[in-house]
Formats: C-alpha cells, structure tokens, sequence
C-alpha cells in the first residue's frame, strides 16, 4: 500500500498553523488535519520554547509519536490529542508527559499500551475507544485521579481488578461483547456494578471504597439492572463480616438516579464533543475560504496591474499618434507656407531668365564651329540623349531577359539570340551617331531637352511636387496609424491638410505643364529665327544653354548692393546683379548709357519704370 501523499492544500494548512503557533498568545499548538506523516522535525522543542499546554496531532497518518522530537520536550503539556491516525503503539518513555491531564488516542492501530502509562500520575482523561487492545496494563490502579476512561469498541477480554482503587472514576465506557471478566451481565449493569465487584474480587480492603462510591456514571443500561444490583449487594453484604443487613431501597433509588444523571451528564458531554468538532470543521472551510479569498484578491491585484499596463500603453501609443499627426500637420502647413513664399520671389527670378533667354537665343551674333568643337557638342548631346534612354534600355534589357529564360531550353537558339542583341545594338550606337551628326530634328530634340533640365522653374516645380507627395505620404501613415488605434483623433484637421495639399499639389501639376508648353513655344521661336544657310544651328544653341551659369552657382552677392535693393523693396533683382557680377563700386563708375543698356529694358518690362528712376536717383545722390 503506497502512503497518501500530503496535498498542497495541507502543506499550505500547515505553514499557516505553524504561523499561528508561533504567533498566538494562546496556550495551543495546533497540527491537526495536515494530512501528516510525521510530525515536522523541532515541533516539540518548538512547543517548549513558545509555553504550549495543548497539542493537537488528531486527523493525520502519524505511526509514531517520539517523530516530533524528544518527548522530555512536553513535559509541560497538559492536553495530548492523537486521535484518528495510526499509531500500533506508544512509546515506553510517554511517561515523561508528567503534567499531561488529557489523553486522547482514540481511532489508532493500538494492539497494547505501555507500562509506563501507569505513571502519568495526573492522568484525569484517558480516551483508547476504536482500537485494538485486549488487555490493560495490571497496575492501571495507580491512575487514581482519572475520572474518565473511555474502552468502546476495543476486543478487550479482562479488566483489572485494579480498577477498583480508581477512586474518582466517573465515566466508564466499554464493549461488552468479548468481555469475559468481568462477565458481560455485570458489566451491563453499568460503572456501579463492575466496580463493586472488582472490589469483591480484590477482597475486603475495597469494600469501603465501594460502599462510598456514589457518584458513578455508565454508558449503558438494563431492563434487569434493579435485580442483579440487589443479588450483588447480597453477595457483598454476606462476603463482609461488619456488614450483615440488605441494603435499603432508598438506596437502590438513589443509585439509579445518580446513573441516569450521569447518563445525562456523558449525553450532553457527547454533544459538546460533536459541537466542537464541527466547530472546528467549520473553522477549517473558514479557513480554506480565506485562503481562496486571498488567492481572488491576489489574482484581481495581478489582472488589475495588466490591465494598468495596457492602458499606459494604449496612452503611450494615443499621445504618439496624436504627437505624429500634429507633426504632419505642421510640416504640411509649412510645406504650404514654404512653397507659397518661394513661389513669390522665384517667379520674379524666373520671369528675368526668360527675358535673359529670349535675348540671348535672340541675337544674331553667329560663328560657326570648329571640326573639333563639333565632336565636343555631339558627344555632350549623345551622352545626354543616352542618359534619357536609360530608363527605356532597362525595360528592354527586361524583356530581353524575358526572351532569354523562354529560350533556355535551345542552348544554340540563345547563342544566335545572344549575338544578334550585340549586333543590334552596336548598329543602333553607330545609327544614333550618324542622326545626330546628319538630322537637324535629332539635334533640336537634344536641344530641347538640355533646355528643360536646365531651367530654372521645371526643376523648382519638381522639386516643390515631391515634396507634396512627400508630405501626402506621411499623412497617409498618420491616417493608418489612426486607423489601427481605432480613434477619431484629429481626423479633421488631416483631412483639411489632406484637402489642402491635393489641390496645391494640382496647381504646380498644371504650371508644370503650362511650362512645358512656353519651353516649346520658346523652341518654335527659335527655329524660325534660323536662316537657310547656317549650319549647325542647334549644335550652337545648344553650346550656349551649356555656357550659361545658373542662379546657384553664382557669386556672392555684394552686401552694398544688397542693401540698396533692400532699401528699393527690390531684392528679386539680386539674382540679377548676380549674373552680370555687378557690385557697388561698379555700380558708382557706370554711365545712364550703361545702366539704361544693363537695367531699363528689365526694370520696364516686368515692373515699370519706378523701381529703374530709383537707381538713377540714387546714382545722382551717391554721386
């Protein structure tokens, strides 16, 4: 049979009553219901040092009681309760209990009891019921101030004659079923009789003891327990030579009724015991449902702190997300600021190239190009022509690939396919330089092409388009952010600069496109200004968009100049000055001539004639 392992409910029961031990101010050390088999090491040292009178071992599957410790340890005790476990024995040196008042050790495995019992000369309650004894120990008169001993349900044959001396016994239970002395009749009788004729047998030092034994209690009862108590006093009466007489009836009366106040007395003493036994079950559920309190509180505590924690997170990602959006927003208004400001000033700027443009490409200054010179403008359009065709050679090397994978299967079909790619495209290379040194229209459209990556707007235009597609974008990731947090925070403000940005993003979508247009009307004009007999047309155009330097790569302007113009509320011009390298000495040496040739022209047609009367009055009063 493999031994009951202790369950964690009973382990955590016994850490909380050794706690209690240790902590109440109480007499009692409770151990009870642990599901034990064997008492914990240092318990009865433990039970010493905190002053314990009372131990409770009851309801466990102890074998042995000395398991605890040295049993000198609970010399002090006056109450031992080991009940209901499974003890075959106790030990020989129980006697060192010489204090101890109670004994409980009913419902073991107990076949005999020591010796030594007879020594716990304080002894009032013993309780051996549920076992399995057979006999007493011979001296068990020497427990002379016991006065409750409880032997039901044991196979015990003989009682002592000894029992006689227990002078202040008053409850006595017993089995009658296998007693043979004294016979089961008499002990039917109840404590009186067995009593009376234990002292018979022991002879007449007893019989005085008897006789003044009045107040006597018996677990049971008999029809017939009248009769047979007169037959046994006549027996004593007529055994004792001072006492010759019948005892009265009166007498007879009043033992009875002192039974069955005795009887009443073990009945209500039943109950208490049955009282304080659900008392302390329903201490124990108390108990288990604290520790299921406990273990609630605990787990509401853990759930409570998670849930804490998801909310900082959810308020974290809340203050982030509303942290991006308003960062989108701001950067969207300032794209919008930026590019309205710009716009402003750079068209000014770009309205005087295109006059500068026009003037130059416009003059009929014309000198034609060397061989060599020839070469160097051919190439620069050929690498240029090529850098534009990447992105239409990448989509026929994909296509190619293509044709290749499909042919993998023929290893002489790729070979041909291979070599007649290299041949096309080493036609197409020598076609390509033919046309651009015979075709006109090959040159105009290389022509045309310079012009647009040079100028000034397209690229501002570019420029200022990706940066609304830019900032679109990041609103876009604003909004699924949004989206994904389920909120309707800011939607909407993004939905203005959404609104905001789209149409701003269609204006300089349709600038672009009218800019293509005037590029080419420009390049129309240009071509009609062509004479019949000049060569290389477009080869010199094209030098001359090479030789212009744009705005950025200027030279710092002269701060002098830039003052005066501050002063004139005509900073656009800067740039102007800029290009022609005009700082303020140069500005005090020049003629009206000069500043007419260099200035009117530009100042009437964009602004009018004030801004270019300020320069000469300015010139007259600096003069």
């Amino acid at each position: 049979m493999f031994s009951k392992k202790q369950s964690d409910g009973s382990r955590r029961l016994l850490e909380k009553k050794m706690y209690l031990a240790r902590e109440r101010p109480d007499d009692i050390f409770d151990l009870s219901s642990c599901e034990l088999k064997m008492i914990p090491e240092g318990t009865f040292s433990l039970v010493k040092v905190l002053l314990k009178t009372k131990l409770y071992l009851q309801q466990n599957f102890l074998q042995k009681l000395d398991s605890g410790g040295k049993l000198t340890y609970l010399q002090n005790i006056v109450l031992l309760d080991i009940s209901s476990n499974e003890f075959q024995q106790l030990p020989n040196n129980i006697s060192e209990l010489k204090c101890l008042q109670v004994l409980n050790a009913s419902k073991n495995l107990l076949s005999t009891l020591p010796s030594t019992i007879t020594s716990l000369s304080q002894l009032l309650f013993l309780n051996i019921e549920d076992n399995r004894l057979t006999e007493l120990p011979s001296d068990f008169g020497k427990l002379q101030h016991i006065t409750k001993l409880y032997l039901k349900n044991n196979p015990l044959s003989f009682l002592p004659k000894q029992l006689c001396y227990l002078k202040d016994l008053k409850e006595l239970t017993l089995s009658c079923d296998h007693i043979q002395y004294p016979t089961s009749d008499i002990c039917k009788l109840g404590l009186t009789a067995i009593m009376d004729y234990l002292s018979q047998e022991e002879g007449m030092k007893c019989c005085n003891v008897v006789v003044n034994y009045e107040n006597v209690a018996s677990n049971y009862t008999s029809t017939n327990k009248s009769n047979t108590f007169n037959e046994m006093n006549e027996q004593n009466m007529q055994s004792c030579s001072n006492n010759t007489e019948t005892p009265s009836s009166s007498l007879i009366n009043h033992i009875k009724k002192r039974n069955e106040e005795n009887l009443l007395a073990l009945e209500l003493e039943r109950q208490s015991l049955e009282s304080r036994w659900t008392e302390h079950e329903l201490n124990a559920k108390l108990n288990q449902n604290k520790q299921i309190l406990v273990q609630l509180a605990e787990e509401e505590a853990r759930v409570c702190a998670e849930l804490s924690a998801i909310q900082d997170k959810r308020k974290q990602q809340r203050s982030t997300l509303i942290s991006n959006v308003t960062l989108a927003e701001q950067n969207a208004a300032d794209i919008i600021k930026q590019i309205l400001t710009i716009n402003k000033s750079a068209k000014l700027i770009e309205k005087m190239e295109d006059v500068f443009n026009a003037h130059q490409f416009s003059s009929t200054d014309y000198t034609s190009l060397s061989q060599s010179k020839r070469k160097e403008i051919l190439a620069s359009m050929q690498e240029m022509l090529s850098i534009t065709d990447n992105a239409y050679a990448v989509h026929t090397m994909n296509l190619n690939s293509t044709k290749l994978h499909s042919l993998s299967n023929n290893k002489d079909s790729t070979n041909e396919y291979v070599e007649q790619v290299l041949a096309n495209k080493r036609a197409d290379h020598t076609k390509l330089t033919f046309n651009l040194m015979l075709e006109e229209s090959v040159q105009k459209e290389a022509f045309a092409q310079l012009q647009r990556q040079k100028d000034g707007q397209v690229a501002r235009l570019q420029k200022e388009i990706c940066l609304v597609e830019e900032e679109l974008c990041r609103l876009t990731l604003a909004e699924r952010s949004r989206v994904n947090q389920r909120t309707e925070v800011n939607q909407r403000v993004l939905d203005e600069c959404r609104s905001e940005l789209l149409q701003l993003l269609t204006q300089l979508i349709d600038e672009q496109q009218d800019r293509q247009k005037e590029l080419r009307k420009r390049l129309e004009e240009i071509e009609q200004q062509k004479k019949d007999d000049q060569l290389d047309f477009w080869l010199v155009q094209y030098q001359r968009v090479l030789n212009s330097k744009p705005v950025k790569l200027l030279d710092k302007p002269d701060s002098d100049v830039q003052t005066i113009l501050s002063n004139a509320q005509s900073l656009e011009f800067l740039p102007n000055f800029q290009r022609h390298a005009i700082t303020y000495s140069i500005m005090q040496t020049m003629t009206d001539s000069d500043l007419k040739e260099s200035f009117a022209l530009l100042f009437i047609l964009l602004f009018g004639t004030f801004s270019y009367h300020f320069i000469l009055l300015w010139r007259n009063n600096s003069c």
